[in-house]
């Protein structure tokens, strides 16, 4: 694995996808140089909202050495697809408090979420509430 994390988080990270994918509660996408993953996606199967119109997406990395050669748009691509098959039309986003990170999120049309998902609001409260309409 060549994330740019220490080895305590990449295992935690590790676990997370296995219980995650065990439970059959979401979607991840990987992206991949010579066998090692340098970025990945985390898309969340329960709906969440008034009306049940966002998925969440969880995780959006990528290795900063990666970063601005679009594989970033491609991961968040993938969840797109996903959202569509699973038939919801909105995806939530809780993009931390990073220029550089709420700047990629606008740059690919996300926007200001219509409603706020307070659990998410509460557990990281600096982050940008944004969505992506499919």
């Amino acid at each position: 694995m060549k994330l740019d994390w220490d080895k305590v988080k990449k295992d935690n990270l590790v676990k997370y996808f296995r219980e995650l994918l065990q439970n059959n509660e979401g979607h991840i996408f990987g992206a991949f140089i010579d066998n090692y993953i340098i970025g990945f996606s985390v898309l969340l199967n329960k709906k969440i909202g008034s009306e049940g119109q966002y998925i969440q997406l969880k995780y959006l990395h990528l290795s900063k050495n990666y970063r601005h050669k679009g594989i970033g748009k491609k991961l968040f691509q993938l969840c797109i697809e996903k959202t569509k098959e699973i038939g919801v039309n909105k995806i939530y986003i809780s993009a931390n408090d990073s220029e550089a990170t709420q700047k990629f999120y606008l740059g690919i049309g996300c926007k200001d979420a219509q409603e706020i998902d307070l659990e998410s609001a509460k557990a990281e409260p600096y982050d940008r509430q944004m969505e992506y309409i499919v």
